[in-house]
This record gives C-alpha cells, structure tokens and sequence, in this order.
C-alpha cells in the first residue's frame, strides 16, 4: 500500500478545525492532527478519552476522518465517559451530515459496552477481579 499526501484535504481539514476550536476557544494540537490524519487519507482514526478531557482533538480527528473518507471511534473507559464524550462532541459541532451525534453511534456505544460485559463476564468465570 503506497501513501499518497493530499495537501488540500490536509488544508480544507486545517481550516475546517480552526473554524471548529476557534468558536470554543480551544486550539492547538488539533488543527495539526486533523490536517495530517485527513492529508494521509486515514482509513481509521481511533482515539481514546476520558471523563473531563479536552475536547478540541476529538473534533479535529472527526473532522479529518469526514475528509478523508474514513472512520473515527472512540473508546471510553466508562458509560460515564461515553455519554459525557457524546454531548461534547454534539455540543462542539463534531457531528457529520447533520446526523445527531448519539443516533449515529449508539451503535458503537452499545459495542463498546457489549465488549465490556464480555471481559467482566470471562473475569468472573475465571474468579478475577475486574476494574
């Protein structure tokens, strides 16, 4: 597989970011990571957040993978974290063709939550504790 950089998807990223952190105050990292996950055409972006983190990045690597035609997850540690990484996100503007940000992933919430059921059902099976 050959990468190929694609400077204006890398730009209408940027200006895209900018345009996103600059009405929440936040910038930074974010407009960088947006310009060369969407410049690389990134297939998959995935991240990782926490109750109580910045924002700014997430709505960056949304916007880097609506550009280059691929796909952002995010994985939370907790229901907690999801739903509060959920309304930032919406809040921040981080949604993709107008759909809500919690209808379209649901889905993945409810995976992430499956996937979590899965591991605390094989501890107890096995006598571990779980975090």
């Amino acid at each position: 597989m050959k990468l190929v950089w694609s400077p204006e998807t890398a730009s209408k990223a940027y200006l895209d970011t900018v345009k996103s952190c600059e009405l929440h105050k936040e910038s930074g990292v974010a407009e960088l990571i947006s310009a060369m996950a969407a410049g690389w055409k990134a297939k998959l972006i995935v991240e990782t957040w926490s109750q109580g983190g910045a924002i700014a990045t997430s709505v960056g690597l949304s916007i880097a993978s609506r550009h280059g035609g691929g796909r952002h997850i995010c994985i939370a540690p907790d229901e907690e974290s999801r739903v509060e990484y959920a309304a930032a996100m919406e809040k921040a503007g981080g949604t993709t063709s107008g759909e809500s940000f919690g209808r379209r992933n649901l889905a993945r919430g409810v995976l992430c939550s499956y996937a979590r059921m899965q591991i605390q059902e094989r501890h107890r099976i096995l006598g571990g504790e779980v975090s």
